[in-house]
């Protein structure tokens, strides 16, 4: 495709003044979410008529990133959460978490005061808020697990690790998120059961992982037919790994070009884009496998 076959359909002026550093639609509804380039904000715009025009924005009036945290913006920058059918969109930065709605902003129900979430992702019945990392441990183990907040009875139990992003099947009944490290990163499988107790979606991670090279990707994304699974980026550079779904077999692996500001300033150094963790570049991804089968729709 070249700039000729490139139809702009609509331009939006965000009410900062600033540029938008990356967007998220909503699943369902005609709602865009957007990252403020220049401070911990999020706006929110709404396409009605063939137009974008903004309806709501989250933490504009937050200080530049220079002028509050120094060259750390990373650690400052807001993750979000759209609900799979509903207007509603949690952001949780490392101060409070907010949510939005037609009707304006509130806090949810049953947050702990001691949370500050990296990452946020609904459960696909959209009846828990799933979130990383945990606000029941402290410092050193936070990051072994995560926190299950079930938004009906406002309780928070214990999930598992993860820290980027879930991702629905197709199919249903599995979803795809990640673990990282400083060295490496899991991809992780986990079926969704009920919690009998209270109610709540729980991840259950499967005994099969993808081990990538490095850290900082982005949330996985599967294919609408579910046969492929493709996983963006590393805090070294842009890549893009492509791999068959269930067999985890590597069919791509590319670099798109240079790393995008919100990753490139977390680690020095850098890396090319590999097919996944082994001694030799062209090596296939290791899998951790033990039982389970990687089956959606069960």
């Amino acid at each position: 495709m070249n700039a000729a076959q490139i139809e702009v359909m609509s331009q939006v002026r965000v009410s900062s003044g600033h540029p938008v550093e990356r967007l998220a639609c909503h699943p369902r509804l005609p709602l865009v979410a957007g990252w403020d380039s220049e401070r911990p904000g999020v706006h929110v715009w709404a396409h009605e008529a063939s137009r974008l025009h903004e309806i709501a924005s989250i933490g504009a009036e937050s200080r530049a990133y220079g002028d509050a945290f120094g060259s750390d913006r990373e650690r400052r920058t807001p993750t979000a959460a759209w609900h799979p059918d509903l207007p509603l969109l949690v952001v949780a930065d490392e101060d409070h978490v907010v949510q939005w709605t037609p009707a304006g902003l509130s806090e949810p129900d049953g947050i702990p005061g001691a949370a500050r979430y990296h990452s946020l992702a609904f459960s696909p019945d959209g009846r828990t808020l799933w979130a990383s990392p945990s606000s029941s441990a402290d410092a050193d183990s936070a990051w072994e697990s995560s926190d299950v907040l079930d938004l009906a009875s406002a309780t928070v139990s214990t999930g598992p690790r993860w820290d980027t992003g879930v991702a629905e099947h197709p199919a249903g009944g599995l979803v795809a998120t990640l673990a990282s490290d400083q060295g490496a990163t899991f991809g992780l499988f986990a079926r969704v059961d009920q919690d009998a107790e209270n109610g709540s979606a729980a991840m259950r991670v499967l005994r099969r992982a993808l081990i990538l090279d490095a850290d900082g990707y982005e949330t996985p994304i599967f294919s609408t037919d579910g046969r492929h699974l493709a996983i963006r980026g590393n805090a070294y550079g842009n890549c893009l790994q492509v791999f068959e779904f269930p067999s985890l077999h590597s069919v791509l692996a590319t670099t798109l070009g240079d790393p995008s500001p919100a990753t490139h300033t977390r680690r020095s150094g850098s890396t090319k884009c590999g097919p996944g963790r082994g001694t030799t570049s062209r090596s296939r991804p290791m899998l951790l496998c033990s039982g389970s089968e990687l089956r959606p729709g069960l």
